[in-house]
């Protein structure tokens, strides 16, 4: 990509090229982002980069009471009391809040279409 400067080739101390260090290289860079467990591989346009997405860890404890986007009062007790509720995923719905809905899985993620 135009003007990110990441050097994939390693040498060793012979300044010989190492396709093992290189290989250790891009492994260190990944643990460094926190990416070795990804569900969905990175991309350099995404709901995130437009604007239109956001990661959040949701969680709670007991019954979770909030306002859906038509002024009603929703009580939520099914399990699990996490992002991957799908109760709250039709909640977030009503606000243009759409849990992920591709292919492989992205706990994580929500955006304006689900992508």
């Amino acid at each position: 990509m135009d003007g990110v400067s990441i050097s994939w080739k390693h040498y060793d101390k012979d300044h010989k090229y190492s396709n093992d260090q290189s290989i250790e290289a891009a492994r260190a860079m990944a643990r460094a982002f926190q990416m070795e467990r990804l569900g969905v591989a990175p991309s350099l346009v995404s709901r995130h980069t437009l604007g239109f997405g956001i990661d959040m860890t949701i969680t709670w404890n007991g019954a979770l009471i909030l306002p859906d986007a038509y002024g009603r009062v929703i009580k939520i007790t099914s399990l699990p009391r996490t992002g991957m509720n799908r109760e709250l995923h039709h909640v977030g719905a009503g606000y243009g809040v759409i849990k992920y809905n591709r292919s492989g899985r992205d706990d994580p993620h929500w955006s304006d279409t689900g992508a």
